[in-house]
């Protein structure tokens, strides 16, 4: 059987749609591709982010512990010195 004018008309156009869906599918990949990598730029810089401010809130959290500290052992301290205070007041009045 021999192919007709139609027939490798029919197949060349079929080619020529394959080429533009090739290049389509090809483009698309490039562009999927492009934003994976930019996805993948952003989730770095955001987990580099996330362990800096997991390290300033760990410092500060620190300091604030520290300082609560310090000031839980003044307030004893003049707690202490208050109670003396007035044990004095007390047996000098008495």
């Amino acid at each position: 059987m021999e192919p007709t004018d139609i027939t490798i008309q029919i197949l060349r156009d079929i080619r020529s749609e394959l080429r533009g869906v090739s290049e389509r599918l090809e483009s698309l990949e490039r562009g999927v591709s492009e934003r994976l990598e930019s996805l993948e730029r952003h989730a770095v810089a955001t987990h580099e982010a996330i362990g800096v401010l997991t390290e300033q809130v760990t410092f500060y959290g620190r300091s604030a512990t520290a300082a609560a500290e310090a000031r839980l052992r003044q307030d004893e301290r003049i707690d202490r010195l208050e109670q003396r205070v007035g044990a004095l007041e007390n047996r000098d009045h008495g």
